[in-house]
């Protein structure tokens, strides 16, 4: 057992919550050899360079190679350029560049720790719904919608995508068409449906308001429903000192309202 126990551990953090079933633990373990073994050409599905190229008109991979590391030139002199203070200045920054698009689609296709996740959560759904795949999915900070892209072609079928008001969410409009639902969040309350499950993934350390944007969301969680989160921990770059100083109350009232499965990642909406 304790050798068991060893040999497993690396893969731990992976597992979509700690009572995962033995088929999914099994399965999870597999697909990130795979993932270590083969990298770019593992799980080409979860890939979003392809959109990419046809949208920017490039040539091959070498160019989008190339265009990416130009386009990861300047970033934080960007953010530094003007003041961030003002949920305005904030939110003004995502519509000033495409930076953002880049780097997101880059690690759909060559980011080993991003696939590992979007498979980690795709996990998740099969063994907590049980491979029922009419469920509502909300994919709240959606940035390039790798995750609901990979879900889709799963058969997952019935899937949101919100953000606010970015060129991010402008291409992921104009790639994905009406595979997906869209809402943006600019505006307090626009949420109107229930869902069944909802991710907020590596948003809300960027969110002016984190807090509110929770409470709301879990207002439109179903009982029983699943939230799956990442929330990053202090400030840097363009992660906000008020939603690091939001991130107590916030992870608090989350905990109040559901039922933990993964400490920090996983609930259950009581």
């Amino acid at each position: 057992m304790f050798l068991l126990d060893k040999l497993e551990k690396p893969f731990k953090r992976f597992y979509p919550y700690d009572r995962s079933s033995f088929f999914i633990k099994a399965t999870t373990i597999i697909q990130i050899l795979i993932i270590k073994i083969f990298n770019e050409r593992a799980y080409p599905g979860i890939s979003l360079v392809e959109y990419f190229k046809k949208n920017y008109n490039l040539s091959g991979d070498k160019e989008f190679l190339e265009k990416y590391q130009k386009s990861t030139e300047g970033f934080d002199e960007l953010w530094q350029a003007k003041p961030r203070q003002t949920q305005e200045q904030i939110e003004s920054f995502y519509e000033e560049h495409d930076k953002d698009v880049w780097r997101q689609v880059y690690l759909s296709k060559y980011g080993r720790h991003k696939k590992k996740y979007v498979l980690l959560i795709y996990n998740l759904l099969r063994d907590y719904f049980k491979d029922k795949k009419d469920i509502k999915i909300l994919d709240y900070g959606c940035g390039c919608g790798d995750y609901s892209h990979y879900f889709y072609q799963k058969g997952y079928k019935n899937i949101t995508l919100a953000d606010i008001n970015c060129s991010t969410f402008e291409f992921v409009k104009k790639i994905f068409g009406p595979t997906f639902k869209y809402i943006p969040i600019d505006n307090p309350g626009p949420l109107k449906e229930n869902y069944d499950a909802m991710l907020l993934i590596d948003c809300l350390a960027h969110a002016y308001n984190p807090y509110e944007s929770v409470c709301q969301a879990l207002d439109h969680l179903n009982k029983d429903g699943l939230l799956i989160m990442y929330y990053e921990k202090g400030v840097k770059g363009t992660h906000l000192a008020r939603a690091w100083e939001q991130r107590e109350k916030t992870m608090d009232y989350i905990k109040s309202k559901c039922r933990c499965l993964k400490d920090e990642e996983v609930y259950i909406k009581l």
